[in-house]
């Protein structure tokens, strides 16, 4: 809900700003961003529309969110670490006696 708050608000400033009823400079202050950016959104709403101003991400998964592989493996090893560690994980300046 704040996103699409936050995208109205926008929308708002770059049509002022398109209209020329503030400059660059004020848009940039309103929208606290800068001033080249704003061109670049105004590129972008002038060109797309109101989709340019949506995050590229919506409707995906994040991609730090963790298979359910990745926590079944942390799972398997945590149930295995009485055994001991593998192999490849002793490191040469472990001494073993």
């Amino acid at each position: 809900m704040e996103n699409l708050k936050n995208i109205e608000h926008r929308i708002s400033v770059l049509e002022a700003y398109i209209a020329k009823e503030i400059n660059r400079k004020q848009a940039s202050i309103r929208l606290g961003i800068s001033e080249s950016h704003v061109s670049v959104l105004k590129k972008k709403y002038l060109h797309s529309g109101r989709e340019a101003l949506l995050h590229g991400n919506i409707g995906r998964e994040p991609s730090s969110k963790k298979s359910v592989f990745v926590e079944l493996d942390a799972q398997i090893r945590q149930n295995l670490d009485f055994i001991g560690p593998p192999p490849y994980q002793i490191h040469s300046k472990w001494k073993y006696y």
